[in-house]
C-alpha cells in the first residue's frame, strides 16, 4: 500500500482514525482493513526464527539463512548458493505466515504465468505504466507477467467507495501471494500522481510478489507497522535497505524531490534470491 507524504503528515499530526481508542491506523496499515485479514500485504518478524523442515540452514554473515534448491543437481547448486549468500546476504523483506513461518511466494507454475488485466476502460489509460512496473520486476527475477484482455490472475481495479472511505490518503493497495483477492486497487488520488504513478505501481507489485514494507525495521518507521502483525511475519532476504522501493522513507523523499524511484540494488538481489534469476530453474526460499 502507498499513501501520499502530505496525507501521511496530516494523519500523523493527530487526525488518524483510531488515535483516541488505540485502534490501528487505517490509512496505510495494511492490516487495519475491516476484515483484519492479511489481504493487503506486509507484516512479520525477523529472520532468526522459523526453522523450516527439509531445508538446509547455514550461518552467513552472522545471520542464520535457510534455502532450498529446485534442481536435479543439488550439490552443485548448494555450493553456488552458499557462495552467493556469502557475497550478498546481509534489502527485501519476505512476507511469511505468522503461524507456520512459511514464505508467501508464488509456486513455480504460478510465477511463470502471472496474467494481469484492467477491470475497466478508464484503468486501461494507465496500462503503459502498469506494464513497465511489471517489467521492472520480471527483468530481475524469474517471474513472467502477461497482459490479457479480461479475467487476469491479477486484476487492476478502482477502490470501492467503502475502501476509499476506509483508506483516506491511500494511493494504491495490493495483496500477498495466497490471498483470495488478487487485485491491485487504485484509489482516486492515484490519477493525480503524475510520473510518480510508476513508482507506486512498482511498490504494489512488490507486495504482490510477497515483499513487505522495508520500513518496518527502521527506527524512524513512518507507519508504526510491526514485523509480526495481522497474521503476517517477516524475514529479511538481504540486509535492511533504506533505498528499497518497498520502504516509504525512500518513496516520500523521492516524491518530494521529484526523483524517479526504481528497484534498489538489494531489491534486485532479494528478488533473485526468492524467485531465481530470469529464466532459471533454481528456487531459493529464505
Amino acid at each position: 500500500m502507498y499513501t501520499t507524504a502530505a496525507e501521511f503528515t496530516r494523519l500523523r499530526a493527530g487526525e488518524k482514525r483510531g488515535a483516541e481508542d488505540g485502534s490501528e491506523d487505517g490509512f496505510m496499515n495494511e492490516t487495519a482493513s475491516a476484515s483484519k485479514s492479511r489481504t493487503n500485504r506486509h507484516q512479520q518478524s525477523p529472520a532468526a526464527a522459523h526453522a523450516r523442515k527439509k531445508k538446509d540452514r547455514r550461518s552467513v554473515g552472522g545471520a542464520s539463512v535457510s534455502y532450498r534448491c529446485g534442481t536435479e543437481k543439488p550439490g552443485v547448486w548448494e555450493a553456488a548458493a552458499a557462495n552467493f549468500f556469502q557475497a550478498h546476504v546481509n534489502g527485501l523483506t519476505q512476507a511469511t505466515d505468522a503461524d507456520s513461518g512459511n514464505p508467501l511466494v508464488w509456486s513455480p507454475s504460478q510465477r511463470n504465468n502471472l496474467t494481469w488485466s484492467c477491470a475497466s476502460d478508464d484503468i486501461e489509460e494507465f496500462a503503459g505504466d502498469v506494464a513497465k512496473a511489471f517489467a521492472s520486476w520480471a527483468k530481475v527475477c524469474n517471474v513472467v507477467f502477461k497482459k490479457v484482455d479480461s479475467d487476469g490472475f491479477i486484476t487492476l481495479r478502482w477502490a470501492t467507495d467503502e475502501e476509499e472511505e476506509e483508506g483516506k490518503g491511500v494511493v494504491a493497495a495490493a495483496f500477498f501471494p495466497g490471498e483470495p483477492d488478487r487485485s491491485i486497487k487504485l484509489y482516486k488520488i492515484f490519477a493525480d500522481q503524475g510520473s510518480f504513478r510508476l513508482a507506486v505501481l512498482k511498490h504494489e507489485i512488490g507486495h504482490a510478489l510477497g515483499f513487505r514494507h522495508e520500513h518496518i525495521w527502521f527506527s524512524d518507521n513512518p507507519t508504526g507497522e510491526e514485523p509480526t502483525e495481522g497474521g503476517l511475519g517477516a524475514e529479511l532476504v538481504t540486509r535492511v535497505d533504506r533505498n528499497s522501493i518497498m520502504g516509504y522513507n525512500k518513496l516520500f523523499a523521492d516524491q518530494r524531490a521529484n526523483r524517479v524511484t526504481d528497484l534498489s540494488r538489494l531489491d534486485k538481489i532479494g528478488a533473485r534470491l526468492v524467485y531465481g534469476a530470469p529464466g532459471s530453474v533454481v528456487n531459493f526460499v529464505l
